[in-house]
């Protein structure tokens, strides 16, 4: 299971870069998943298999497109156990890496320690 952790959390619509939408080194399938996964809130959970079906697609091409994003730093996957990771969302301006280190609280619900609210300092362009 991810729990998501980005730069900015907007409610009602995913602003995507326009250099992420040019760059060429991002196949299509990857740009979705990006986009896709983008468009949850700060705290949302899922896994793999949440996306393999909401997509279409088999988990082995959530996984080949998770590669692609991880390597461009739009994404970087930080585990915590056996079954739960981080999963930061950057942009070209934000590397996911910049998000991951920005971070700087997670509070949890007690009963069932699951994440109730993020906190996050102001983040830093990377250049640009």
């Amino acid at each position: 299971m991810a729990i998501i952790r980005k730069a900015s959390a907007k409610d009602n619509y995913t602003k995507i870069d326009n250099f992420v939408a040019r760059d060429e080194n991002i196949n299509d399938y990857s740009f979705r998943l990006y986009v896709f996964m983008a468009g949850f809130k700060n705290g949302f959970q899922l896994n793999d298999m949440y996306i393999a079906k909401a997509l279409g697609w088999s988990r082995d091409k959530v996984t080949r497109g998770k590669r692609t994003l991880v390597e461009a730093d739009l994404i970087l996957v930080d585990k915590v156990d056996r079954s739960t990771y981080f999963l930061y969302i950057g942009t070209s301006k934000v590397s996911a890496t910049n998000v991951k280190f920005h971070w700087n609280k997670l509070e949890v619900n007690p009963e069932d320690e699951t994440p109730i609210e993020y906190k996050q300092e102001k983040l830093e362009y990377d250049g640009v």
